[in-house]
């Protein structure tokens, strides 16, 4: 298990830069809503304790933007600036959640960030009031001054390239606050209402509830076809007797 301090290092590490990229939302059938580019700019203070994050969102009708704040806590970990009730998790390679507290009673949404290279994907999924799911949103990123890996040319894409991953055994490359056999996995994934998945385009598929229960939370599931060929899942797992979620990856096999 990655320690508390390590994981500002990482965020440091991976995702502390001027990010340029497309903002696409959906709604939860897979209609595009809109798409148009954006920027994420991360800057440090010198003693790295601070960041300063600016959201640019060039829209056709004007340029929209958001800025926060982003501290590293006493204890190495570091707070949403969307919602205080979200915790996070970074793998060492980079993978990010922002995923509710199992206590919160209100939460910004659900974010896993996947990166490879200088570039990085953002799977987002958005609740009404209700916690009923009421949107999906993809941001595809790479770091100014490089080569994206992404597409860019697809809004839309009805069918994947990724293989069938449903209830596919696979082996635990690594994981973070507990231990938790990965094939435990098993049913309702896609069972009317119970369900959404969305597979967006660049082969990445997003799985997560229709409601979202703080009290009976359930699996938050994104899976990638990496650009190197390697299908993968990221996890993040609500246990009855914790607070925390586990945050588990997956590689598997076919």
């Amino acid at each position: 298990m990655l320690d508390k301090f390590s994981q500002w290092q990482l965020f440091l590490d991976g995702h502390c830069h001027h990010w340029l990229g497309v903002w696409s939302r959906y709604q939860p059938s897979g209609k595009l809503i809109e798409s148009y580019q954006s920027e994420r700019i991360f800057t440090a203070n010198p003693e790295k304790t601070i960041v300063h994050q600016k959201n640019i969102h060039h829209k056709p009708d004007g340029i929209i933007v958001n800025e926060w704040s982003l501290e590293r806590m006493e204890d190495g970990e570091s707070k949403h600036p969307h919602c205080q009730t979200m915790c996070t998790f970074y793998f060492s390679d980079q993978t990010v959640f922002w995923v509710p507290f199992k206590s919160a009673n209100d939460f910004f949404g659900i974010e896993i960030i996947l990166k490879c290279q200088s570039s990085r994907a953002s799977v987002f999924a958005t609740y009404d009031n209700n916690r009923k799911l009421s949107r999906f949103t993809l941001v595809r990123e790479y770091i100014k001054g490089t080569t994206p890996i992404w597409s860019y040319n697809l809004p839309t894409q009805k069918k994947s390239s990724l293989p069938n991953v449903i209830n596919t055994p696979g082996v635990i490359g690594e994981y973070g606050r507990g231990e938790l056999p990965i094939d435990s996995i098993k049913t309702r994934w896609l069972s009317g209402t119970e369900r959404e998945i969305i597979y967006f385009p660049d082969n990445i598929a997003f799985n997560v509830p229709t409601y979202f229960n703080p009290a009976k939370p359930s699996d938050l599931i994104v899976d990638w076809l990496t650009p190197t060929g390697k299908a993968e899942r990221r996890i993040a797992r609500y246990l009855p007797d914790k607070e925390l979620p586990l945050f588990l990856y997956q590689s598997l096999s076919f």
